[in-house]
């Protein structure tokens, strides 16, 4: 039975993109699967095994030598594909093909653009952030002529990385659709706001918060969800200390399940977005945007013109861009959401079966000589 690996630093073993998505036309091709990445709790089974060998904070030093355990586990299982979707990971992965004489496919899965990320978020310090971006970058165009196809995960990317040629796919940030089996009739009343994922500063939760408290003068019983990872141990303790019957807090230093953050979108009749639009970030489609609309929920999002195109392609009304910077928002967004939420033309959606994986599955397959 032929192998393939799927590769990944930061995100879990059983990543909903890499594993439970991407992996899936592999194994449904009788390969053998295994899974590198951070710590999750997780079992092997038939034909599936995971390697949880990661645990540490994005800034840790111990990220820098990740490559090289990736590289010694390559050489255990000698795999016939790798799919990697980590830059420190990914020309170990290189030498490995190398290393076979070019028996082995490397496939990228490019999840962001490192190079725009690190320009224009405040990840790293201000004094790391040109030269950390121009070596990542030119680590990404070295590898590049190794690579066998790039799988990615935004559309923007193809204008925006210059080192892809002609052999890549575009494999977009699509649910899967067994999560999205039950559907829930909307509210009449907007009462209960959800924000899930990633938290952290940068992802807007103070301008969530601060939002939510100005909605509390409209609508006492209204309620926040907030439901997610927070990584930076100060926020957490913050947030943890914010809670009360108005604003549930069940977040986490280490990754959440996928399935308790659908949970959680389910329990909302309105998902908050509040995002920095920066450069690294404005042009791509965040997975929450198909997750809600497969819900069927309300969407408050930072206003956007590329998101204001791509809700009007996709016929999804249930959208309301917000200045979320603005002192006097929460009685217009009150007013809003009492008018829409009994206007039919907005409950009435009908999701179509391409806003789910199992669509991009398709053009997987299409491109992948198993």
């Amino acid at each position: 039975m032929q192998k393939a690996v799927f590769v990944s630093v930061l995100k879990p073993v059983d990543d909903i993109r890499l594993f439970q998505k991407i992996a899936q036309a592999w194994k449904e091709a009788n390969y053998e699967i295994h899974s590198i990445g951070f710590e999750a709790s997780v079992q092997n089974f038939s034909s599936i095994f995971f390697y949880p060998i990661f645990n540490f904070k994005r800034l840790n030093i111990k990220r820098l030598f990740a490559g090289c355990l990736v590289f010694y586990y390559l050489l255990l299982i000698r795999p016939q594909h790798i799919v990697c979707s980590s830059i420190e990971a990914l020309p170990f992965c290189i030498f490995f093909k190398i290393y076979t004489l070019g028996k082995t496919k490397v496939f990228y899965d490019v999840q962001e653009n490192y190079y725009l990320n690190i320009l224009h978020t405040k990840v790293y310090p201000k004094i790391l952030r040109y030269p950390l971006a121009w070596v990542i970058r030119s680590v990404e165009w070295f590898c590049s002529f190794f690579v066998t196809y790039f799988f990615l995960a935004e559309q923007c990317y193809v204008k925006e990385l210059n080192f892809l040629g002609k052999k890549f796919i575009i494999l977009e940030n699509k649910p899967l659709q067994r999560f999205f089996q039950e559907s829930t009739p909307p509210p009449l009343t907007v009462r209960k706001f959800a924000l899930v994922g990633t938290i952290a500063e940068e992802y807007g939760i103070w301008k969530a918060l601060s939002v939510f408290d100005k909605i509390q003068h409209y609508e006492p019983d209204s309620q926040l969800l907030i439901h997610g990872k927070c990584a930076k141990k100060d926020l957490y303790e913050k947030l943890k200390n914010l809670q009360d019957r108005h604003v549930v807090c069940k977040i986490s230093e280490k990754p959440v399940h996928y399935e308790d953050i659908i949970r959680a979108m389910k329990l909302a009749d309105a998902i908050l977005m509040p995002y920095e639009i920066n450069k690294s970030y404005e042009k791509r489609i965040p997975t929450k945007f198909y997750e809600a609309m497969a819900l069927n929920k309300w969407i408050i999002v930072s206003d956007n013109y590329f998101w204001q195109k791509f809700f009007i392609k996709m016929n999804y009304l249930k959208v309301f861009f917000l200045d979320f910077d603005s002192l006097d928002i929460a009685l217009d967004l009150y007013e809003l959401l009492e008018v829409t939420a009994q206007n039919s033309e907005y409950q009435n959606y009908v999701v179509q079966e391409d806003l789910f994986w199992e669509h991009e599955q398709k053009k997987l397959s299409q491109v992948i000589q198993f």
